[in-house]
């Protein structure tokens, strides 16, 4: 049994060590695990280092992003500020809707080192102006009028940005906005300020993409304005009449001016304006416009005139056309405009207290351009020559002119009186812009002709030197088709030739004598 019982156990003590041989314990296999690294008292795990290495990357990563987006974020401000911003037209379109409508032409001076895309962005205008358009949005002396919606733009990096874009303007505050458009059209330099938060991505030395959003910049932009149309510096003037239309009580004329705009602001307002006008402070009409383009430098406008025939405004009608008629002095026009000057309730707060001054120039001839008369046994043979400076045809009524020596204020020579010719006036038609002669044939008496030595002594006179006559008296003419009127005419400055061969009782041996006035 001994023998037996041996073996067996030699058997068992073999399997043991061949179990101890291919099979760890459980202690060695973790001891082979485990990486053993001290610092400050610790030991970590090779697992646990794995996972300090991914830890400490993506902390890098995060920290590195942050400051690369902090940096980059600021670099981006400091560009988009530094900037130097300037136009060479913006074009306004006024379209009667709140809305403007813009097309942009400028440049921006370098704006980024790098290549970059500016997405689109709504930024906030605002402007400088007087302390009592004071509102909830004002800051620092700047007034918020409304927000510009601007397109998407590339940028290449360390080149100018080439401005070419529409954009739309918002306008958030009616009094405002008209408070800013009186100061632009009557300031010689306006002060601007465009506020935004910019979202762009970048790509860093042309290769990787960077997104930076929330860039907050703000642009401060000095813009010249209109000065006022100012007489003594950029004067409305007056090309001329192109259109007279005359109704029973009201003449409408069309009338062409040249306005200077010396800002680079071009302006397309749709909606039809309607200004008071006056002359030397007297109202006496209405002036219209209706799709009106001013574009930088100079413009030409075409103004409707609307002077209507009533009793509180008739006496300066008259005036004006007769001013007009005698071609002897300018006439200061001034153009009102006020809230309701259009139906357009932004246009209006623009146009609300502008007032827009030119002279109304006289034509370069005399409604009366030429006199000759023949004095005989017979009678006085007279030929006016009329110059009409007006585009539309105008019916001569009567006319009863006096003929003075040297000015207005001299002595009678002798008198016109169309009621009195036997040779039909009234109903004669001066063509527009020409001259036509009208015949007046009187006696001796009509023509008040008396003084026949007078007359002689200006003949004779006219032989040695100039001599000096004035014409003065009513003038009643209709402008086509029906708007009558009675100027009182007076003018020095006739060129007349006077006929008086026998009556005038001169000693000369030539058997006529001419003679030419030139006032």
């Amino acid at each position: 049994m001994a023998a037996d019982s041996a073996p067996a156990g030699s058997e068992s003590g073999t399997s043991a060590l061949q179990l101890s041989e291919t099979e760890p314990a459980p202690v060695a296999v973790e001891e082979a695990h485990r990486i053993r690294w001290s610092c400050c008292g610790l030991s970590f795990t090779r697992r646990s280092w794995v996972l300090l290495l991914l830890v400490a990357l993506i902390c890098t990563v995060v920290i590195s992003t942050l400051m690369t987006l902090t940096i980059g974020k600021a670099i981006a401000a400091h560009g988009i500020q530094q900037a130097a911003l300037s136009f060479e037209r913006i074009d306004v379109e006024v379209d009667g809707t709140g809305d403007l409508q813009l097309f942009v032409k400028g440049r921006v001076a370098s704006p980024s080192p790098f290549n970059a895309r500016f997405y689109p962005m709504r930024a906030l205008i605002k402007m400088d102006l007087p302390g009592d358009a004071s509102t909830s949005d004002s800051t620092g002396g700047l007034t918020a009028l409304g927000v510009v919606s601007l397109p998407g733009l590339d940028v290449q990096g360390g080149k100018d940005l080439v401005l070419n874009f529409p954009a739309s303007f918002k306008v958030e505050n009616r009094e405002v906005f008209g408070l800013a458009g009186k100061q632009f059209v009557i300031c010689n330099t306006t002060s601007w300020q465009l506020e935004a938060t910019a979202t762009v991505k970048a790509w860093f030395l042309n290769v990787f993409p960077i997104y930076l959003s929330g860039i907050p910049f703000r642009k401060s932009v000095d813009l010249q304005g209109m000065g006022g149309f100012l007489q003594n510096v950029n004067p409305i003037t007056m090309n001329g009449l192109t259109t007279a239309y005359g109704d029973d009580d009201a003449l409408r004329v069309s009338v062409s001016i040249n306005v200077f705009n010396p800002s680079y602001l071009a302006a397309r307002v749709i909606p039809s304006m309607h200004l008071d006008i006056s002359q030397r402070g007297r109202h006496f009409g209405v002036a219209s416009l209706s799709d009106v383009s001013l574009g930088p430098g100079s413009s030409t406008l075409l103004v409707d005139f609307l002077l209507e025939y009533k009793d509180d405004n008739r006496d300066a009608i008259r005036d004006f056309i007769t001013g007009y008629v005698k071609a002897d002095k300018v006439e200061p026009v001034t153009m009102h405009g006020s809230k309701w000057s259009t139906e357009d309730p932004y246009l209006g707060m623009v146009l609300d207290g502008l007032d827009f001054s030119f002279n109304f120039k006289p034509p370069g001839t005399q409604f009366i351009h030429g006199l000759e008369a023949s004095v005989g046994f017979s009678g006085l043979s007279a030929e006016a020559v009329i110059y009409n400076p007006l585009p539309q045809g105008i019916v001569m009524g009567d006319m009863n002119l006096v003929i003075r020596e040297n000015n207005v204020k001299g002595e009678n020579i002798f008198s016109l009186d169309t009621k009195k010719s036997s040779t039909r006036v009234p109903g004669q038609v001066l063509q527009p812009s020409q001259t036509t002669t009208l015949h007046i044939s009187l006696s001796l008496f009509d023509a008040h002709l008396t003084d026949l030595m007078l007359l002689g002594r200006l003949i004779k006179a006219a032989h040695m030197g100039r001599v000096t006559v004035g014409v003065v008296g009513p003038v009643t003419v209709t402008i086509l088709p029906k708007f009558r009127l009675t100027v009182d005419y007076a003018a020095d400055g006739l060129i007349a030739k006077l006929n008086c061969p026998v009556v005038c009782g001169l000693d000369f041996t030539s058997p006529g004598i001419n003679a030419s006035y030139i006032v």
